[in-house]
């Protein structure tokens, strides 16, 4: 399958247009554990020429600040309390490094790097930790205050994560909701972490468990956006998925295109009735709005 460049074009120009009215086009996708958000949305952002962002990339970052800037154990991060969290109010400023892996999410050597003695937002160390953070609500909070402050300072964007949709980017036209069954989004992270396939069933049931519980938690839960589309996987390639998605993203802003230039029009033709045509004493004819006194126009234009 085949996105061509007409459509893409296309899509620019709508997407443009709509933008300059006001409209937010930025695009958010939520979702299940290995359901495809993040390859989709590095796809989407190449396609489209905008900025890919993932959201689980900030609670990495908070994860990688705790250990190396605040020098908090492995311990204390499984163990933090609720109240430890508004310690990092002060020191929750992403330097530029971890701004640059949260806006260029490409593929790192993490071997070369763990071997300089970095932490990376994706080395092993940091996703052990990163879900014993991601509940707290003041992390959340402050989370959501610097994700915000990015997309408004990269522009245009495709963001990822799990409260995108409905926290993030509320009032996004395209919204997504893309999800997964447990077996294949254990099959997925097999083949992508080269694990053993005889521990299927257990990594099954282990995201599973991950999913229920952003669903369940008290701050900020995983849900479906009420004006969200919902997109199931489960049978797709990351090929279809993303052409799936893209005439999605056609499809809707088409639709909002058509409707803002429909209002445009009503607007327009409501202004034309405001109007009627008038003969001054000299035999000029003006366009008069009906409702305001003529005479006051007559004599504003010096008539």
């Amino acid at each position: 399958m085949m996105i061509s460049k007409i459509d893409i074009n296309r899509l620019e120009e709508m997407t443009n247009a709509l933008r300059e009215n006001g409209y937010n086009m930025n695009i958010a996708i939520d979702g299940h554990a290995f359901a495809g958000k993040t390859s989709v949305t590095r796809e989407k952002a190449n396609i489209l020429g905008i900025k890919a962002i993932s959201g689980g990339h900030f609670y990495r970052a908070l994860t990688s600040i705790y250990l190396k800037g605040q020098g908090y154990t492995e311990e204390d991060i499984k163990n933090m309390e609720k109240d430890k969290a508004t310690t990092i109010k002060e020191s929750f400023l992403l330097d530029e490094d971890l701004l640059a892996q949260i806006l260029n999410d490409e593929n790192i050597d993490l071997a070369e790097e763990m071997r300089k003695g970095e932490i990376l937002l994706k080395a092993p160390l940091i996703n052990s930790l990163v879900s014993n953070i991601s509940p707290i609500k003041e992390v959340r909070s402050y989370v959501l205050e610097n994700e915000k402050d990015v997309i408004e300072g990269v522009g245009d964007c495709i963001m990822e994560g799990r409260s995108i949709c409905t926290k993030t980017i509320p009032d996004s036209n395209l919204k997504f909701f893309v999800t997964v069954s447990d077996e294949e989004a254990a099959n997925r992270k097999i083949a992508a972490q080269n694990l053993n396939i005889e521990d299927k069933e257990k990594i099954a049931k282990s995201i599973g468990l991950r999913n229920k519980e952003d669903e369940q938690r008290e701050n900020d839960p995983l849900v479906v956006a009420e004006d969200a589309t919902l997109l199931d996987t489960t049978y797709l390639t990351t090929e279809e998925a993303v052409v799936s998605v893209f005439n999605e993203i056609y499809r809707k802003t088409e639709v909002l295109f058509d409707e803002h230039q429909i209002k445009q029009a009503e607007e327009q033709q409501l202004a034309y009735d405001d109007y009627a045509m008038q003969f001054t004493d000299d035999g000029f004819v003006i366009p008069v709005n009906i409702n305001v006194n003529p005479e006051q126009i007559i004599g504003e234009i010096g008539l």
